[in-house]
């Protein structure tokens, strides 16, 4: 986008929004600005997580969902479908868990990720995302605070979860995944294949409440120690619906010869991840290929190997799509939109990979944190509150 018609863009959209501030008075009678959105409201739905997946899903069932970048294994969405409800069942009847109790999530990015959530959320339990990074002393911490009484993890990190379970004095099943053939389960564990396999005769869980507490997401401690944030279905359903409404969804609809291909570099134990690389992407019919970490090599080849049409990133990644000599132009010839969050990528460095991407490659910038989870999307800079709600600006003595 040239200078000119980035003010231009920037004046009718600064128009839009002093159009949409109206002036209130609080109980002090101090202004308060509230900025509306532009956009028409998107209706959002009184039901679960997995309702709401599920009822997408159905349409997509013979599409891959998620793929592994190292090891190639994957799940289409019907295979997902299945084994997250088997492991729902296997999760109450062989874990012995109860609805509204806490399942710890420890796991970098993988294929088994969407499935251990929704199987664990159709069961009624509260998911706790923790950070595999993490040492055994900050777990055993999030599964005291969390009240947890189970954790799903690799087998590598197995020896890690054990630790954090002593540390807390818990004494909690760990479930554990085998990311390849040829790795040895250690002794106590339980074996997640075989969760997924059981055919348990069980009644279908019944879907609680829109308001039940869904995901436990934690802070990333940066004004004292983390911070459980309970998100509620509500919570995420609308975050789904606000990502995919018409005027924002980036993705198109598979077809017998087309799905759009995300690379999912963002962790999913965070919220971006999670709300975005995740579930917005299962609700649109879209492939994951999942990155257990970024390696410079690793992340090249997912370009070369897919034909990525989706990335989203924080301004480090783009300045690495741009700068690093291994990333050939063909790589990008695929991509349609870059969404960069967390932190403002300048002018400058958009402009320098719009050079290097297709002429019609787009890229929109957007902010979320746990605590809002997704938040107001900015397109060009200007920070819009675009979807359902409101923004309010505090007077400055207030903030």
């Amino acid at each position: 986008m040239s200078a000119l018609r980035r003010l231009l863009f920037m004046m009718r959209e600064n128009v839009i929004l002093k159009k949409n501030i109206r002036n209130l008075s609080t109980n002090n009678h101090q202004d308060v600005n509230i900025i509306s959105s532009p956009c028409e409201d998107v209706d959002i739905p009184s039901i679960t997580i997995p309702e709401l997946i599920y009822s997408r899903i159905e349409k997509f069932n013979k599409f891959t969902a998620s793929v592994c970048a190292e090891t190639h294994r994957s799940y289409t969405f019907e295979q997902l479908r299945v084994k997250a409800r088997n492991l729902s069942k296997a999760l109450r009847k062989i874990l012995k868990l109860e609805k509204g109790d806490t399942i710890a999530i420890l796991l970098t990015n993988s294929p088994e990720y969407p499935l251990c959530v929704l199987g664990s959320l159709e069961a009624g339990l509260v998911v706790t995302t923790i950070n595999p990074l993490y040492t055994p002393e900050e777990i055993s911490r999030q599964l005291s605070d969390s009240s947890s009484k189970a954790i799903i993890t690799f087998t590598d990190l197995y020896a890690t979860a054990k630790s954090a379970a002593n540390l807390s004095k818990r004494q909690l099943p760990i479930v554990t995944i085998k990311s390849k053939n040829d790795e040895l389960l250690p002794e106590g564990a339980i074996i997640f294949n075989e969760l997924l396999d059981s055919k348990i005769d069980l009644p279908d869980f019944q879907p609680g409440s829109a308001d039940d507490i869904a995901i436990l997401p934690y802070s990333s401690g940066t004004t004292g120690l983390p911070k459980g944030v309970q998100l509620t279905h509500r919570n995420i359903v609308s975050n789904i619906h606000q990502a995919t409404c018409p005027d924002l969804d980036f993705s198109l609809p598979p077809t017998d010869n087309f799905q759009d291909i995300i690379p999912a570099v963002l962790p999913m134990f965070h919220i971006y991840g999670l709300t975005v690389t995740m579930f917005a992407a299962l609700n649109s019919g879209c492939r994951t290929i999942t990155l257990s970490k970024f390696t410079p090599d690793l992340y090249i080849s997912v370009l070369k190997n897919y034909k990525t049409s989706i990335i989203y990133a924080a301004p480090p990644l783009v300045l690495f799509l741009t700068l690093h000599p291994g990333v050939k132009k063909e790589y990008l010839e695929s991509v349609r939109i870059v969404s960069s969050g967390a932190a403002p990528l300048g002018a400058l460095d958009e402009e320098r990979f719009l050079q290097k991407s297709p002429k019609n490659t787009k890229i929109v910038q957007g902010r979320m944190t746990v605590k809002t989870c997704n938040g107001p999307r900015c397109i060009q800079f200007i920070y819009l509150c675009v979807y359902l709600r409101q923004v309010t600006v505090l007077p400055r003595r207030l903030r």
